[in-house]
């Protein structure tokens, strides 16, 4: 399994032809998903690594009818980290073309130029200095379409060079799409597929035919070079990519025209393209056929998911039926209670009144017995006739008292006659005693 990366207006479509010529490898180009939005979003720190490698599990196969899957997608450029950690065996082909080449092919199709270009995933999602933090949102305003392409250039290069830095040496090549006619055999030995008679097309310029309406992307009525920049542009490109270009391509600032690629005899080599091309399309369509069964596979799952749902959905609202009328049941219960438990105090209420006017009236009558004449005769009846003991005590307390008062009426009786004095030396000691202290005996 491999991958093409490229800043785009590069060869991925070339290269994608020629590797697939091998029986070993189908190089697609820009395969459905394109995960333009993903890649970038996660290369803004947006999206977690983990659901980006999901994506690329799920939508990337790693062999197509028996053959090694690679692709050739330079926004997959941007998620390196991703596709290493997606697939750790994975192989990676960093594709470069002359800058200046480059620049002039993104902005003669109007990249970064909302006037030029139509307002696609691609132009929505090509990416920006102001989202990465490299500058303000109106510093990246104030650059010019040239300036914003030659950024683009340097910059995804960085990138890509950077990423590929941090993998191990044995998992990574660079080709130069100018000398891709010479690199073929060494990138098939890399690859390890099988080399083949390569032809190498010149793919994806896309020039209109005059007279001929040509809707397609990326088509340009002929193909311009760097050769038609005026001194500024030359000027800036060389600051913003020049340091770049000399360490990618040294001969650059020598070299005034692009290689042409070799060629054989021109029938044979649009044969072995179509060819190659067919194969592509073959192994396009196959992918497409497996990401439809997956979305079948997952439509099913979804399918089922959400019958489970409904079937949950009306059991929950048999068992809400079920609890509403126990509720209201419970409800009734509690109610008939509440009126039974209203009646009971009621009823406990008028006896509490009952009672208290009974002890009102008990009350009253006591007050009315304390101050009659007789209560102390009748209250001491009463008090004795709760116990015989009581009673006998009372007796006997009532006995003394009426001998006490005798006995002090006889003593101040014989007090007062003539012979007392006489009558009382002889009489008993104890005799003495009662006549003499009251209450004694």
């Amino acid at each position: 399994m491999f991958f093409v990366l490229s800043t785009g207006r590069a060869g991925s479509r070339t290269i994608s032809n020629v590797v697939s010529q091998s029986p070993d490898a189908l190089c697609v180009h820009e395969p459905v998903p394109y995960l333009i939005e993903e890649c970038a979003a996660w290369r803004y720190g947006e999206l977690a690594t983990e659901d980006l490698v999901a994506m690329l599990r799920e939508t990337r196969p790693r062999q197509i009818d028996g053959r090694q899957y690679g692709e050739s997608a330079n926004r997959l450029s941007l998620a390196v980290p991703a596709l290493a950690e997606a697939f750790p065996d994975a192989r990676f082909v960093w594709l470069q073309r002359d800058g200046r080449e480059v620049v002039a092919s993104g902005h003669q199709r109007g990249w970064y130029d909302a006037e030029v270009v139509a307002d696609t995933p691609w132009e929505r999602h090509r990416l920006r200095a102001d989202r990465l933090g490299e500058m303000t949102e109106d510093e990246w305003v104030d650059l010019t379409p040239f300036e914003k392409n030659c950024w683009l250039w340097r910059r995804t290069n960085e990138l890509i060079e950077t990423d590929l830095a941090a993998l191990d040496p044995q998992r990574w090549t660079t080709v130069r799409l100018d000398s891709l006619g010479q690199s073929l055999d060494q990138l098939a030995d890399f690859l390890d597929i099988s080399p083949v008679a390569w032809t190498v097309p010149h793919l994806n310029a896309r020039t209109s035919t005059p007279g001929i309406a040509d809707t397609r992307a990326n088509t340009v009525d002929r193909v311009r070079s760097h050769h038609e920049w005026d001194d500024a542009q030359h000027a800036g490109f060389d600051k913003e990519c020049g340091e770049l270009m000399d360490r990618l391509q040294p001969d650059w600032r020598t070299t005034t025209t692009e290689p042409s690629a070799p060629t054989t005899d021109a029938e044979l080599d649009e044969i072995r393209s179509g060819i190659a091309d067919l194969a592509v399309i073959r192994g396009e369509l196959g992918q497409a056929i497996a990401n439809q069964a997956r979305v079948q596979r997952r439509n099913a799952v979804l399918q089922t998911e959400r019958n489970e749902a409904v079937e949950s959905a009306r059991a929950a609202k048999r068992t809400n039926s079920d609890l509403e009328r126990r509720l209201a049941g419970v409800e009734s219960e509690l109610a008939a209670a509440e009126q039974q438990a209203s009646m009971e105090t009621t009823r406990l209420e008028a006896e509490r009144l009952a009672e208290q006017t009974r002890a009102d009236e008990a009350a009253a009558l006591l007050t009315l017995i304390r101050t009659s004449t007789s209560y102390r005769l009748g209250h001491g009846v009463i008090l004795v006739l709760k116990s015989p003991v009581l009673l006998a005590r009372r007796v006997q307390l009532w006995l003394r008292k009426i001998r006490r008062r005798m006995l002090r009426r006889v003593a101040r009786f014989a007090r007062r006659l003539p012979f007392a004095s006489a009558i009382g030396r002889r009489l008993p000691p104890r005799v003495k005693t009662w006549l003499s202290v009251p209450g004694s005996g």
